[in-house]
């Protein structure tokens, strides 16, 4: 994406930087203007949309300042932009133009600090705006209503400026990536929809910088749901500043979810609670509402463990709330646990205590401290243990032998703790063999569903090797010469995700692992 820079007022004159737009955003070149300046002041807002019990209050919109946003002044004839301009924290903006007359002025869905964009990708990747006619003199009113559905692109932007001042706060001088976000009314997570709007769902891109936004009422509309839309931008800052190791997935209350997508699941929603200042997180749907308190210790329907968000995000939040609640009297500085955030970027295979360690290394907190919050919601954590204690993920090899079962079929699902097993072993180098032995049929109890495959990585999580040409009930075996070094071995319960024309296979089964080594 093009950077894009704004008109500032040099003296009586105007000096118009050079600019270079996002697609749809008009191009200006350099150009002074002398001699007397006319000016059009103004006000641009936005409707903002509650969250009831029931979703989206529609009736009860709340009139909200669009902050930070461009605002251009176009030569209603030619539709030339003749200067630009950005709406303060209340949502005013003056524009100084070189003569009096009638222009037409819009306010974009751009910030102008941090080139960040709100575009319809169903309309050409449009940006989105809101127009008038105005005299030089008068005072003007731009109102993005929810009727045009305008004001969800507003929404979208203004939590952005939010999020993105709030990470400012943790860190100066920080550098954040331009950032555009493909918003319509017309997203949907349909894959039947014949509008070409299927997007899946809101995400932000890890390797771009893009996100895109749910629209579509009839099913599930993001573009006011705060906390979803802060929910994903941690991810983004993740995969930017940090480091997210999860596999992805669906994840719901009672998972027990693979360690490495509870830890980034559990951080995004904490993130967005702590942007927020509210423990509260609430997802509306098509009448109805998913909610549940970051306050609570309890996870709800899952167990407490590193494999539970819930069991994540509650406690992160009593690290960072006031230490006045059930038993927790520790309060640690946001910005403690974003350096904490920041350096898992030097770890792999990130999952809670990964995080927990870099936090008491961080000096924020001492031990005891940390290790009582932890009993507190059911966690068995001692600093530093990593890898080497309990919790261990993956697990150590101690000797030669790891005997488990993995299941994909049950739940149908590959992001689950029971989908896949990792291990890690040591070896002084030279020549390793890894046999991988299906025992039985495991919970499918359907020779027809007992595929296993093995996978060797290095110790930052690079696939080194795989054996997956065994069918059902056959082993898998990796010969290879490793230097000296630590390596993890993934047993997984194959599965293929589908297609229209072919369903997807998820498979079980009991398994012998044996890595001969140096």
């Amino acid at each position: 994406m093009r950077l894009v820079r704004v008109a500032r007022t040099v003296g009586s004159g105007l000096c118009v930087l050079a600019v270079m737009g996002a697609p749809g955003v008009a191009q200006l070149r350099a150009q002074a203007v002398s001699g007397p300046v006319h000016e059009i002041r103004g006000l641009a807002v936005y409707e903002k949309i509650p969250v009831a019990s029931t979703g989206l209050d529609l009736e009860a919109p709340r009139i909200r300042p669009i902050r930070g946003a461009g605002v251009e002044a176009l030569d209603p004839i030619s539709g030339a932009i003749v200067t630009v301009a950005e709406t303060d924290a209340r949502g005013r903006f003056v524009l100084s133009l070189p003569s009096p007359g009638r222009y037409r002025v819009r306010v974009v869905s751009r910030l102008v600090a941090g080139d960040v964009f709100v575009m319809d990708n169903t309309r050409d990747d449009a940006i989105w705006s809101v127009s008038a006619e105005a005299m030089t003199g008068d005072p003007l009113l731009l109102w993005a209503t929810d009727r045009t559905r305008a004001a969800g692109a507003f929404n979208i932007l203004d939590v952005i400026r939010r999020a993105n001042a709030f990470v400012r706060t943790l860190e100066d001088g920080i550098g954040l990536p331009p950032l555009t976000i493909f918003w319509s009314p017309l997203n949907t997570d349909d894959p039947e929809t014949l509008t070409g709007s299927f997007v899946g769902g809101t995400r932000f891109d890890s390797q771009g910088n893009y996100a895109v936004v749910l629209g579509d009422r009839q099913r599930d509309s993001d573009e006011f749901d705060d906390d979803v839309i802060l929910h994903e931008y941690a991810h983004f800052l993740a995969a930017r500043f940090s480091r997210d190791d999860s596999i992805g997935g669906p994840h719901a209350p009672g998972d027990v979810l693979d360690p490495r997508v509870a830890w980034s699941e559990g951080w995004a929603n904490f993130f967005s609670a702590l942007v927020r200042a509210d423990p509260v997180y609430r997802d509306a749907y098509y009448g109805r509402v998913l909610e549940y308190d970051l306050e609570s210790n309890l996870p709800g329907s899952e167990p407490p463990g590193y494999w539970s968000e819930r069991t994540v995000h509650a406690f992160l939040w009593d690290l960072a709330d006031d230490g006045q609640d059930s038993g927790d009297s520790i309060q640690v500085d946001p910005r403690a646990l974003w350096n904490a955030f920041r350096q898992l970027a030097d770890d792999a295979f990130v999952y809670f205590p990964t995080f927990l360690d870099r936090l008491a290394a961080g000096g924020a907190l001492d031990a005891p401290a940390l290790e009582q919050l932890a009993r507190i919601h059911s966690l068995d954590y001692r600093v530093g243990s990593g890898r080497r204690g309990a919790p261990s993920f993956p697990r150590v090899i101690e000797g030669r032998t790891a005997t488990g079962e993995v299941d994909s079929w049950s739940a149908g699902r590959t992001n689950l703790a029971r989908s896949a097993h990792l291990y890690t072993f040591y070896t002084t180098g030279g020549a390793v063999t890894l046999d991988l032995e299906i025992t039985g049929p495991g919970y499918a109890r359907n020779p027809a569903a007992n595929d296993l495959d093995l996978y060797l990585m290095d110790e930052r999580g690079r696939l080194l090797r795989g054996s997956n040409s065994g069918g059902n009930g056959e082993p898998e075996r990796i010969a290879t010469f490793l230097p000296e070094g630590t390596y993890v071995v993934e047993i997984r319960s194959f599965f293929g995700r589908g297609s229209p024309r072919r369903p997807a296979e998820f498979n079980s089964g009991a398994y012998r692992l044996t890595v001969n080594r140096p």
